[in-house]
């Protein structure tokens, strides 16, 4: 399993829909989205590899 550690998970009620995402690192937003019926831990292994603050 990928290390988990730095990753912040947050919820919020838009619209009377309840929505879960995680972040981690800093610099620009990368926005990673899954389908259904998948989650977020389908992109897990992937955010070791993202260098911070890249353009």
């Amino acid at each position: 399993m990928a290390d988990l550690t730095g990753m912040t998970h947050r919820t919020a009620v838009l619209n009377g829909i309840k929505q879960h995402w995680v972040s981690a690192g800093q610099g620009p937003p990368v926005y990673l989205l899954h389908g259904f019926p998948e989650t977020w831990c389908g992109w897990r292994k992937q955010n070791p590899y993202w260098p911070s603050g890249s353009p």
